[in-house]
Formats: structure tokens, sequence, C-alpha cells
């Protein structure tokens, strides 16, 4: 049975044993986005003008304009009042105004769909793709797949290959985006050959943050949208007891 997403509820609780991922559709409506852009901070309009095409532009306000929107719900504060930093590699946190609530989030997007991950406590990554056919992925897969994962995809009839590569690379985004790592680490992530719907793993070696190196993280394929493939890792300190699946176009 696939990820079932419904209307979030009008009052969010987040336990501490909770993982919320929402779903956002970028096509928004001209005036949908106005209304977005309105809610962006000075930094984000000067990253979105950096994109020379429209269609990219419109992408990034539709992904950080909702970030800001769901955010907000849990913070009880408008959109635009969501104050952010971010880490060493770039990873996007709450800005310290709001680190007493200890919420942490991430984003992805890819073309039409973005993801959304929250978690209050513990770290999260969260990655989706669109499912690209026409791409060469052999030179990519033999760069930073292990030899289970190459082994894998070559077992494969050549229709399912795309799939299974796109699959293999959201888990390992997710998981170094939830570790805080750059792309360097991708040739140290789980061999995801071996990775079933929810599967634990430990931190990768040499990792130099104390807290992180103690950490087990669970990783799980999320099913986003026909053409579409998603991953999630999330910190297991404590265990994870329940995912809830939230569609923001509904509300």
């Amino acid at each position: 049975m696939g990820d079932v997403w419904s209307a979030p509820p009008d009052r969010l609780v987040l336990e501490r044993s909770d993982v919320h991922i929402w779903r956002a559709t970028l096509d928004a409506a001209p005036s949908k986005r106005g209304a977005l852009v309105g809610t962006l901070s000075t930094n984000e309009i000067k990253r979105m003008e950096r994109f020379f095409f429209q269609k990219n532009r419109e992408c990034f306000i539709g992904a950080h304009g909702f970030l800001r929107a769901i955010l907000g719900r849990y913070l009880c504060v408008r959109p635009d009042q969501v104050q952010f930093s971010y880490g060493a590699k770039g990873k996007p946190a709450l800005a310290t105004a709001f680190a007493q609530t200890g919420i942490k989030f991430n984003l992805s997007h890819s073309y039409a769909y973005a993801l959304y991950a929250i978690t209050c406590g513990r770290e999260v990554g969260i990655d989706v793709e669109r499912i690209r056919t026409h791409c060469s992925y052999e030179p990519i897969a033999k760069r930073y797949f292990s030899i289970g994962e190459i082994a894998a995809l070559n077992a494969l009839p050549p229709s399912l290959r795309h799939k299974r590569f796109f699959t293999y690379w959201t888990g390992k985004e997710a998981y170094i985006k939830a570790l805080g790592m750059g792309l360097s680490m991708l040739t140290d992530t789980p061999d995801m050959s071996l990775v079933s719907k929810h599967h634990v793993v430990a931190s990768p070696k040499g990792l130099e943050d104390a807290a992180r190196a103690a950490s087990h993280w669970k990783l799980t394929t999320l099913d986003v949208a026909p053409g579409y493939v998603g991953a999630l890792a999330v910190e297991e300190r404590p265990p994870v007891s329940r995912y809830l699946f939230f569609d923001l176009s509904t509300t």
C-alpha cells in the first residue's frame, strides 16, 4: 500500500515521535505566486533572481513560499515572520528566535513537486526527483554507487533501471542532507540495494559531529506521485513511531 496524502488538520500537533511529510504542487496560479513571493526574505528574492529561466524562478517561489506557509502553521506566526539560519554545508534551520521549539525541517523540489519533512528534536533529510528516462545515469552510478547497487541496477530490465537509479539517488541525497553534509559524502552512504521501505543504518565513520556520529538513521522510500520518487532520512533517537502525510494542495 502506498503513502496516503491527506489534508492537514486545522490544528497541527507535532509529537517527538512524529515525522510530518508535506507535498506541494509547484504549478501555482500567478495570483498565488504573487502572495507567496510577498512572504520571501530579501535574501530569498536575490537567490530567486539569479535564475535565468522564469520557470526556475517560479519553482523557487513555490518551494520556498510553501515552506514558509507550512512552518508558519507550526510556529503560529505569519509566513513572512519565519526566520532561517544555515549550516556550514547550506542546510537550512530555524533561526535562534525559534530554537526553543525544537522543530527541524528539510525540503526538496523537482519540477512539479516539492516535499517537506518536519520533526521535533531530531535531524531529518528529504529528497524528491522526477524520473527522467532520457538521461544517461551510468556515469553517475559508476562514480557514486556501490558494487552492489550497480549490480542490482544491471540485473533489472532496461525499462526499470531509470526509476531504480533515481530511487537509490534520492535515498543517498536524503541521508547526506539529514547529516548536514555535502556531496562528497555520497560514496559513504548506505548500500541502497539493501534498503526496503524502512531501513535503519548507522552514521558513517569519521563524522565530525559526535552527536550525529552516535545516531542511527531510518531511511524510507516515499510514494510521491506518478513519475516521481522520493526518500526520507530521519534520526532514530528515540525511534520514530508515526509518519503523517499532508498534501498542501488540499488546503
